[in-house]
């Protein structure tokens, strides 16, 4: 056994003896004052509350040992997850900075990578960047937070070679998946505007490698089908000019659906669309139908907090007290009735808005929902704003405030409002 803090145990003795006196003064302050009225009101005095000083005395000992903090014993706990073995791989390349894509497409590309990581909460997921090569950022993992900050990092300055190898990306995807165990299903997700500068035969080759080991491949697109141009920008974000070659002329890139799809057919995966709103939430409903194997997890803890033992001594001493004074069992009588007479669930009035919903007062409820809005509602309430107003019929303000509710970081209201 140990203590947290053993330099209370030393107070303890002084504490209880403590409690001990102002029990007694206070009860000999009772039987004088008893004694005043009568001598038979102080004779009944005088035979009640005898052991209070010495019960106030164990409860200050016991409850100072609990604060003490005394620790023994030790626990396993056995909890089981089921996750899925999932890598993320993002195109880093300069083309990648286009913005033909809100705001552009390697910030669109981060901002559904983090979406995913967030919704796949409980699977497994490593995360790789390539450009001209492939790198991994992270093994399988757990932690998100990690993952959020290693996306958040994503930036063509993280590679010195240009280019998209997009063969690379993809047999490091695959070594990455097969190294891990073999019972979850394996996914590899890949953001890419699919300008692939290396042979796309070797890419449709590693393509094709996936599918014999079992990878799961998702294309995720990003940018147009029409040119854009590639913006220069300084550290601190200000633009400078658009890329050149080395002929002078602005260098312009395209979403290459073709690669894209000869990729994703080679792999028999699927490709998801640039012009698909929600991405991530789009490779969630896909990995939904994947299998995820169990994963037991086994936690021993040593040296337990077992402070609820002294805890509970003090209750019961105290207790003990209470119901041997004929006062306070009369207390605990009328409480324990009262308890029984009121009701067993507090029902919390339901909202203005709601209310005039279910009356069917959709733009009473739509002023509702409105006003809680101008005070900063909720996701929700931009939610309820957006169903009311579709309601009444006022479709322009349903779709701002729908489009509002579906950049929620919760994934059920984002896919309700979309």
């Amino acid at each position: 056994m140990r203590f947290d803090f053993p330099q209370l145990l030393l107070l303890a003795p002084a504490l209880a003896l403590l409690l001990g006196v102002l029990s007694w003064w206070a009860r000999a302050a009772r039987v004088r004052r008893a004694r005043r009225w009568s001598a038979a009101v102080g004779a009944q005095a005088q035979a009640l509350g005898r052991w209070s000083p010495i019960a106030l005395m164990v409860v200050g000992l016991c409850a100072t040992a609990a604060y003490a903090g005394p620790r023994w014993g030790s626990r396993t706990v056995r909890t089981e997850t089921k996750g899925l073995n999932l890598v993320v791989a993002v195109d880093i390349s300069r083309s990648m900075l286009a913005e033909d894509g809100s705001p552009s497409r390697l910030e669109r590309s981060r901002r559904q990578a983090r979406r995913l990581v967030h919704d796949l909460r409980g699977d497994r997921i490593g995360l790789i960047a390539f450009a001209g090569q492939s790198f991994i950022l992270s093994p399988l993992t757990v932690d998100q937070s990690a993952l959020h900050m290693m996306v958040d990092a994503l930036d063509p300055s993280l590679t010195s070679a240009g280019g998209t190898e997009l063969a690379a990306v993809l047999r490091q995807g695959r070594e990455l998946l097969v190294a891990a165990d073999q019972v979850a299903d394996r996914v590899l997700v890949v953001f890419s505007d699919g300008e692939a500068h290396d042979s796309v035969d070797a890419a449709v080759r590693e393509a094709e490698r996936l599918e014999t080991a079992g990878v799961h491949l998702i294309v995720v697109a990003q940018g147009g089908r029409q040119g854009a141009p590639i913006p220069v920008r300084d550290a601190d974000g200000v633009f400078l000019d658009y890329q050149q070659d080395e002929n002078g002329e602005r260098v312009e890139t395209v979403r290459r659906d073709d690669i894209i799809n000869r990729i994703a057919d080679a792999a028999r995966g699927v490709v998801v669309t640039a012009e698909r709103e929600d991405q991530a939430g789009a490779v969630r409903e896909l990995v939904d139908a994947y299998k995820r194997s169990p994963e037991a997890t086994t936690t021993a803890s040593q040296d337990r907090s077992q402070a609820w033992v002294p805890l509970l001594a003090a209750a019961a001493v105290l207790m003990l007290q209470a119901v041997t004074r004929r006062s306070m069992a009369l207390a605990s009588v009328l409480l324990a009735l009262g308890a029984a007479s009121a009701p067993v669930h507090a029902q919390s009035p339901r909202p203005a808005g709601d209310r005039a919903w279910v009356q069917g007062d959709f733009a009473a409820a739509l002023g509702h929902y409105t006003r809680a809005t101008d005070r900063g509602g909720s996701d929700t309430t931009w939610y309820n704003v957006g169903t009311a107003a579709l309601a009444i019929g006022d479709t322009a303000l349903a779709r701002r405030s729908l489009e509002r509710a579906a950049a929620s970081s919760e994934a059920h209201l984002r896919f309700r409002a979309l």
